[in-house]
C-alpha cells in the first residue's frame, strides 16, 4: 500500500500503477491510500487514468516539465495542497490552483480546497464547472473577471463569494446547490441566468446594484429572504406567497441593519406600534443586536445575518417568538442575565446553532424553541426550570446527551422526538409527567426514572433500541406503547429491544419491576402478581379471550373496553389507593367507559365506590 510516492521513474502509465486498474477501482479507499505525490523527472508522462481511485491523495507537486496532462489524471476529492516547480515554463501555482503562464487559463483546480481561496489577478473568465463540487468556503475573485460560466461553482461548499465590479455575465446554474448565504450583484452585471441560484436554500440576502430585475431568480426561494434593490428594501423576512413583503410593513435600511415599521390600522382604525429587526447585512462575525434604531424600540423577528455569533443586549427580558427562526448561519448566541422568557420557536430551524446556554433567571421556555436545530450539541438550562415545553428539542440530531435540571416536573409531548439522544438517559428526580412521544425515534438504550413520576403518556419512550428500563416502586399511569414493547399485531416499528428480550418476560407477562407492560397469553382467567403497582394502558391489547381478571387494588391502570371486550368479572383485592371508576376512565374523552360484557366487580374492603350511575347497566 503506497502512502508516499515521491519519485516516479520516467513514466507512469499502463505499465506503472495502472496495470492493476480494475483492482484499484474495486478496492478504492482500502488499497489506494496515496497521500502525497511528487513528480520529479523531466519528460514524465501521465496516463489519463494513472491515479484513478486514489481518493486519499492530498498533496501534489508538478515538476519543471510535464508535456502531457489531463485533469482527470489526478482527481482525488481530498487534494488541497498543490505546488508547481518554479522552473516550469508552462504552468504556475497560486493559492493551490494551477494556471497556464501565458493565457492564465485554469489547468488544475483541486476538489479538496478549503477555507478562503483567491483567484489569480488577471483571470478574465471563470469557465464552466471550474470550482464545481470543491470544498472551499469563500472564493475571492479579482477585478479582472468579466464572465462567470455555467455551473462554475455548482455544488461547491462556498458560503461567501466576492463578486468584483468588473463582472458582466453570470451563467446558468453558476452557483446552484451551494451554501451561499448572501450575494452582491454589482452594477456592472447585465445578464444573470434565472437558474443561477437554483437550490441555494441558505441564501437569505441579495443586494442588487445593477439595472436587472432580481425577482425572477429570488422569488422561488422557500426560506425568508431580504432583497435590497439599489438601496431600497423590496423584500422582508416576513413575506407573503409572492415572496416580496408582508402587507403593512415598511422596510427600512439603517446602516447595516434592516428593520420594519408596521403602519396598517387595526379594526378600530388605530395603528398598532410594531417595530421588528429583520436582518444584519454587514460582514462582522460577532454582532450585538441593537434594541433601538432611528428612535424605534426594535425586537428581532426571523432575524437573518451571516454572523456566527449573536449577542442579545443586556436588559432584554424576553427573546420574542420566531426571533431567529430559520437563520442558517448563527452558531452561538449569548443571552443576558436579565432574560426571563424565551418565546415560541425562537431558535427553530437554526441549522448551524451548536450550543444554547439559557440564563438562570429564565422561567419560561416557549414551545418548539430549538426544533430542527440539527447541529445543536450542547444545552444548559436553569436549575429552577419546571417545564420542558412541547417539541422544544425535536429533530435535534446532534444532541447526543442531555443534563436535566433536577427541578423539572414535566417533559411535554414531542419534546425530544427524533433527536440524537443515545446511551443512558436519567430523568430528573422531581419529574412527574412525560408527554406523548416525548422521546420517540431517539437512540436511547437505557432510561432511569425516579420516584416522583406519576404519568408516562402514549409512545413517550417508543424507541427501537431501548433495552433497559428502570422504573420506581410507585404507581404510574403508563400510556399506550409508552416503551415501544412487543405487540404481535403491530408493525415492526412498535417492537422495542426491551420487549424482544425474552429474559424480560415471565411466561406471558412482560414486567418491568412491579409494572406490567404487556400480556401475550390466551388464558381465560388472568391473575396478576400481588405486588404489581401499574398496568400499562394497552397491556391487554387484543386479549379477547380473557373473561376473568384479578389484580391488586393498588395497581394503577386503565382497562380499555377495546382491549378486553369479553371481560365478565373483575376482581380487585385489598384496598385500592384510588377510586374504582379510574380503572375505566378515559382521560381523552373524559368519560368512564366500561366493557359491554362486564357483569361482576368483586372488590376488597375500603374500596371507594363512586360514580355508581356509570355501572347501572
Amino acid at each position: 500500500v503506497f502512502r508516499d510516492l515521491f519519485v516516479v521513474p520516467i513514466r507512469v502509465g499502463v505499465d506503472g500503477l495502472q496495470n492493476r486498474r480494475e483492482q484499484f477501482r474495486r478496492d478504492k479507499g482500502k488499497f489506494c491510500q496515496l497521500f502525497r505525490l511528487k513528480l520529479i523527472p523531466k519528460g514524465a508522462y501521465l496516463h489519463p487514468w494513472a491515479f484513478d481511485g486514489c481518493e486519499e491523495l492530498e498533496t501534489v507537486h508538478f515538476p519543471a516539465s510535464l508535456p502531457y496532462y489531463e485533469p482527470r489524471c489526478i482527481s482525488g476529492g481530498k487534494i488541497r495542497n498543490v505546488t508547481v516547480s518554479e522552473e516550469n515554463p508552462t504552468w504556475f501555482a497560486y493559492d493551490n490552483i494551477v494556471y497556464e503562464r501565458n493565457t492564465l487559463k485554469f489547468v488544475f483546480v483541486p476538489k479538496g480546497l478549503v477555507g478562503t481561496v483567491t483567484v489569480f489577478d488577471g483571470v478574465s473568465v471563470i469557465p464552466a464547472e471550474t470550482f464545481a463540487h470543491t470544498s472551499a468556503s469563500t472564493i475571492v475573485l479579482p477585478q479582472s473577471v468579466i464572465t462567470i460560466g455555467s455551473r462554475a461553482f455548482e455544488g461547491s461548499g462556498i458560503r461567501s463569494v466576492v463578486i468584483p465590479d468588473s463582472v458582466i455575465s453570470i451563467g446558468s446554474r453558476s452557483f446552484a446547490d451551494t451554501k451561499l448565504t448572501k450575494f452582491r450583484i454589482p452594477g456592472s452585471v447585465t445578464y444573470i441566468d434565472e437558474t443561477a441560484f437554483e437550490g441555494c436554500e441558505n441564501l437569505n440576502y441579495v443586494e442588487n446594484e445593477s439595472d436587472l430585475d432580481v425577482r425572477p431568480f429570488t422569488s422561488p426561494f422557500p426560506k425568508a429572504m431580504i432583497v435590497v434593490d439599489k438601496g431600497e428594501v423590496i423584500s422582508g423576512s416576513s413575506y407573503t406567497a409572492d415572496g416580496f413583503g408582508e402587507e403593512g410593513w415598511d422596510y427600512r435600511l439603517s446602516g447595516d441593519y434592516i428593520y420594519g415599521v408596521y403602519n396598517l390600522p387595526d379594526e378600530n382604525g388605530e395603528i398598532e406600534n410594531k417595530y421588528r429587526l429583520f436582518a444584519y447585512i454587514g460582514e462582522e462575525n460577532t454582532i450585538t443586536l441593537p434594541t433601538e434604531i432611528d428612535g424605534y424600540n426594535v425586537v428581532p423577528y426571523k432575524f437573518l445575518a451571516v454572523s456566527e455569533t449573536v449577542v442579545v443586549a443586556d436588559g432584554m427580558k424576553k427573546v420574542p417568538e420566531f426571533a431567529f427562526y430559520g437563520n442558517p448561519c448563527i452558531k452561538h448566541t449569548l443571552l443576558p442575565d436579565s432574560l426571563v422568557e424565551i418565546g415560541d420557536s425562537a431558535f427553530m430551524e437554526c441549522i448551524s446553532l451548536e450550543e444554547l446556554h439559557v440564563p438562570d433567571n429564565v422561567v419560561d421556555l416557549g414551545s418548539n424553541v430549538c426544533e430542527d436545530c440539527i447541529s445543536l450539541k450542547n444545552v444548559t438550562l436553569p436549575d429552577d426550570l419546571i417545564v420542558i415545553p412541547n417539541s422544544a428539542f425535536r429533530g435535534c440530531l446532534s444532541l447526543k446527551e442531555f443534563n436535566f435540571p433536577q427541578s423539572v416536573e414535566r417533559i411535554e409531548e414531542l419534546s425530544f422526538m427524533a433527536s440524537g439522544l443515545s446511551g443512558t438517559l436519567e430523568m430528573p428526580g422531581y419529574l412527574e409527567f412525560v408527554g406523548n412521544y416525548a422521546f420517540f425515534g431517539s437512540s436511547i438504550e437505557k432510561v432511569i426514572i425516579h420516584d416522583g413520576i406519576k404519568e408516562i403518556d402514549e409512545g413517550a419512550f417508543q424507541i427501537e433500541m431501548l433495552s433497559e428500563i428502570e422504573l420506581p416502586d410507585v404507581g404510574i399511569n403508563i400510556g399506550k406503547n409508552a416503551f415501544g414493547y412487543y405487540r404481535d399485531e403491530s408493525p415492526e416499528w412498535y417492537i422495542g429491544a426491551y420487549g424482544k428480550n425474552e429474559d424480560n418476560w415471565d411466561g406471558d407477562y412482560l414486567y418491568c419491576g412491579r409494572h406490567l407492560l404487556r400480556y401475550r397469553g390466551n388464558d381465560v382467567y388472568v391473575k396478576l402478581r400481588e405486588d404489581v403497582l401499574s398496568v400499562a394502558e394497552d397491556a391487554f391489547s387484543g386479549c379477547s379471550k380473557v373473561r376473568y381478571l384479578e389484580l391488586s387494588g393498588n395497581a394503577y391502570g386503565v382497562i380499555r373496553p377495546e382491549n378486553l371486550p369479553n371481560l365478565r368479572t373483575l376482581i380487585i383485592n385489598e384496598a385500592p389507593t384510588h377510586k374504582i371508576y379510574e380503572y375505566f376512565y378515559d382521560k381523552l374523552s373524559g368519560i368512564v367507559d366500561v366493557p359491554d360484557a362486564l357483569e361482576t366487580i368483586i372488590i376488597g374492603e375500603c374500596c371507594y365506590v363512586e360514580h355508581t350511575d356509570e355501572f347501572k347497566d
